[in-house]
């Protein structure tokens, strides 16, 4: 007896040739409507191949294992699948059909009584299938994940939450292949890293926030402390966003390892930045008081220094570095409680395009610790609970015909200070941000003002040389 086919009402075809157990619902009947429904339906094709696995695994004999493990076969969309898995039924239900033959049920509806050997042999069979099933239908996800061709994965995401004990190590592989990947890659410039397309690290550093994962701060940080452009071709602007979250997320009881990425010259100079922002969170999370959160900075500012035999800043020093530690130090409010002052030539380090002598000073008259740490409040969670939530409002996956209606952040008096500058990221454009005041004066790391993708120390400062 042949496999039978049929369409749903949407099109979809579907295997319904197995006998169906009256005391269950076929609920596997109903057909899915459109893409969006996919979201929220709990018996998509992966969902049931775990489902026959979980079925098969369980105690009693092998034949009622294998009519319970059937069940969720019948009714499974046959619309999409590969040859191989189609013939793969096929073959699995030309076997099934063989043994029923020889022996007679009492009616076309009720199942056959199986020997023991033939029950062992379909439990065989039906696992097989079960788990080419699952392989293709996770293969499927990752590729999305994979390259994600400006369109946010919400479906594929979504049945990967339901089963994230199944893809995390998927996820942790391909981020490491991906990583040694970059590693045989030489760095002559910040378009080496162009040749990587693989998204799933990026998406990876979201889930695995959303997930809990402490199994992969190993990697994360393995990608982080890459040189030169190898983390935004991984994580591409995650490294601005999520980084600092990720970071004060995994590691708010070991601040040594942070400390020792904001402090390797090896390492990007905006990851080193991002990761001396997740000192914020530290702060609002209660986890570090301001005073220590000071003390800590304040030795980094200092450990970051390349000094000159004058004294004066040398020619690698990393003055955005520089700023952007003050920046955190004033934004958790502690510019009254720090050493670098005003007046004092630890300024000659600072590039005052991100923070300027008037902010710090300004910020240094305010006593109160609740209005000083405003800013921190306004903070978004440490961690995401629905990441998909948050990627929903990047521009990089806002189609262009869709209204962007996120509420606005509240106006304040005071201007905020600027964000790290953001920078091109290798197939993920950068999230949407809050238009900064440019500085006259453009930094030498700063992308070039005249649109070219490339560092301004590399682009037109060279010409202007």
């Amino acid at each position: 007896m042949a496999i039978d086919r049929r369409s749903s009402p949407s099109g979809e075809s579907r295997l319904n040739s197995f006998p169906q157990d009256s005391r269950r619902p076929a609920s596997a009947d109903q057909p899915l409507s459109d893409g969006q429904q996919l979201m929220t339906l709990e018996n998509t094709r992966l969902d049931q191949a775990f489902a026959i696995l979980d079925s098969l695994q369980q105690t009693g004999s092998a034949a009622d294992r294998f009519f319970t493990a059937l069940q969720e076969l019948n009714g499974i969309i046959l619309t999409g699948l590969s040859d191989s898995v189609r013939d793969a039924i096929e073959s699995f239900g030309l076997k099934y059909n063989a043994i029923r033959r020889g022996h007679p049920a009492e009616s076309p509806e009720s199942f056959p009584k199986l020997s023991d050997e033939e029950a062992d042999e379909l439990v065989v069979g039906l696992h097989q299938v079960a788990e080419l099933i699952r392989d293709t239908e996770s293969e499927r996800i990752l590729n999305r994940l994979h390259n994600h061709d400006s369109v946010l994965p919400e479906a594929e995401v979504i049945e990967a939450r339901r089963h994230r004990e199944w893809f995390v190590p998927y996820l942790l592989s391909e981020c490491r292949e991906q990583i040694e990947k970059l590693k045989k890659l030489e760095y002559h410039d910040d378009t080496s890293a162009d040749d990587q397309t693989s998204s799933v690290p990026f998406f990876s550093l979201f889930l695995f926030s959303e997930w809990g994962i402490d199994d992969s701060v190993p990697v994360i940080m393995e990608g982080m402390s890459l040189p030169g452009e190898a983390p935004f071709a991984l994580f591409g602007d995650a490294v601005h966003s999520q980084l600092p979250k990720y970071l004060a997320q995994f590691l708010a009881n070991d601040l040594d390892r942070i400390d020792a990425l904001i402090t390797d010259p090896q390492a990007n100079l905006y990851v080193r930045w991002s990761s001396a922002n997740s000192y914020k969170y530290l702060v609002r999370d209660q986890i570090i008081s301001i005073d220590d959160a000071v003390t800590r900075l304040e030795h980094l500012f200092h450990q970051t220094k390349i000094a000159d035999e004058n004294g004066r800043p040398g020619a690698e020093h990393p003055y955005e570095l520089s700023a952007g530690l003050l920046d955190v130090i004033c934004s958790i409010g502690g510019a009254s409680r720090t050493t670098i002052s005003t007046d004092n030539k630890n300024w000659d380090f600072i590039d005052e395009a991100v923070i300027s002598t008037e902010d710090v000073s300004e910020l240094s008259e305010i006593a109160d610790d609740e209005e000083a740490t405003a800013e921190l409040r306004r903070l978004p969670p440490t961690r995401v609970e629905d990441w998909l939530e948050e990627l929903r409002f990047w521009a990089s996956f806002r189609l262009d015909d869709k209204p962007f209606s996120r509420t606005p952040a509240p106006n304040h008096s005071k201007p905020a200070r600027p964000a790290i500058p953001p920078r091109s990221a290798a197939n993920l454009p950068p999230a949407v941000v809050k238009p900064v005041k440019q500085p006259a004066r453009v930094p030498r790391n700063a992308m070039c003002p005249c649109g070219s993708g490339k560092k301004y120390k590399q682009c037109c400062l060279r010409k202007q040389g």
